[in-house]
């Protein structure tokens, strides 16, 4: 397996990284590759080489350190693949006699409102 070493890290950036490994239960090494993978993917993300769905479902998303103007065209791009998709489903045929959703959350609202009214008015 290919060894890495880095030379004149400054202070402050390695104890950044041994207190952020202590948190996270690493050791430094293990904290150092976690934080490359993760650059690593985005890097390839806002390339458009890898899936930039997995942006949004990355849940160590916010231990990378990218810009906003990154993330936004990260997430306009993930915004405009989804879109795309959607656009290419076929349509929900629904019969005829299917309620109007907007008559069916009304009917919920009222029956909620039924059962919180007389709670308020202490009956």
């Amino acid at each position: 397996m290919p060894a890495l070493q880095l030379k004149d890290c400054p202070p402050d950036v390695y104890d950044t990284l041994r207190i952020c490994a202590n948190n996270e239960d690493r050791s430094i090494a293990q904290q150092t590759l976690h934080i490359l993978r993760n650059y690593l993917d985005l890097y390839n993300q806002v390339r458009g080489t890898t899936n930039p769905d997995s942006v949004i479902f990355n849940p160590n998303l916010a231990a990378c350190h990218i810009n906003e103007e990154t993330r936004l065209k990260i997430r306009t791009e993930q915004r405009r693949k989804l879109f795309e998709k959607i656009s290419l489903l076929e349509p929900i045929e629904l019969s005829e006699d299917f309620q109007d959703t907007a008559e069916m959350i009304r009917q919920e609202r009222e029956s909620r409102m039924d059962r919180i009214i007389p709670e308020l008015a202490g009956k």
